[in-house]
């Protein structure tokens, strides 16, 4: 049975990239707050449902907000990455490290009467910059409104997947090569984080995509 009642919403992240991108696609009623306004307790009421984008890359920073956020809310709607792949394989990105803390925060302490953890993929339209080669997880903004309106309003989704997986061809065999070398260099290990961290800041200069924790985990 759908649950046609009204619930309240809260969105927290009200500059995320991603909220900005899909704010008016989304078809329930909310409230939105930055993170700095729930960490000093300035809210007006108690929320059914808050729907969290990223926040800091301090893990105790991220405690803390979503310690306060449970005096407010009954459910916790988690905005988080398929990078977070990296993190249980033990890859020391700090980015897929922190949002696998925040999801292993909501499950264990349990300040929540429910959640719900959303990984997403890559967002296309929040890297237009980018040089998509290689392979990835992707996420539309469309299967991101459905899924929420889904949990927020008791909708249907229409079928789309919420995370796809994409291949896009490299620009020229040498950019092929470059990356085989440096999946193979791509390890674990803190030599290896160091020696592809420092490949990475060439790679960011030339709008690669591919770097880093951003494409699928193999």
């Amino acid at each position: 049975m759908v649950d046609k009642a009204v619930k309240s919403v809260l969105v927290v992240g009200k500059n995320s990239s991603v909220w900005n991108l899909i704010r008016d696609k989304v078809s329930f009623i909310f409230n939105e707050v930055s993170h700095a306004d729930v960490k000093s307790f300035n809210l007006d009421k108690v929320y059914d449902i808050a729907i969290v984008f990223s926040y800091s890359d301090s893990k105790q920073q991220n405690a803390e907000l979503l310690s306060a956020l449970s005096v407010y809310v009954r459910k916790i709607v988690y905005i988080s990455s398929m990078s977070c792949e990296y993190a249980e394989k033990g890859y020391r990105y700090n980015y897929p490290k922190v949002k696998l803390f925040c999801e292993r925060y909501i499950k264990e302490k349990k300040n929540f009467e429910s959640y719900e953890i959303l990984r997403i993929g890559l967002v296309k339209e929040s890297y237009e910059n980018l040089k998509l080669s290689g392979c990835y997880y992707q996420t539309s903004l469309l299967s991101i409104s459905e899924r929420l309106d889904s949990i927020c309003l008791g909708k249907r989704c229409s079928g789309n997947d919420l995370v796809i997986e994409v291949s896009y061809p490299f620009s020229s065999r040498f950019e092929s090569l470059f990356h085989a070398v440096y999946k193979f260099i791509q390890r674990p290990s803190f030599l290896s984080f160091v020696i592809t961290r420092m490949l990475d800041v060439g790679l960011k200069v030339v709008s690669v995509g591919w770097y880093g924790y951003s494409e699928k985990f193999k």
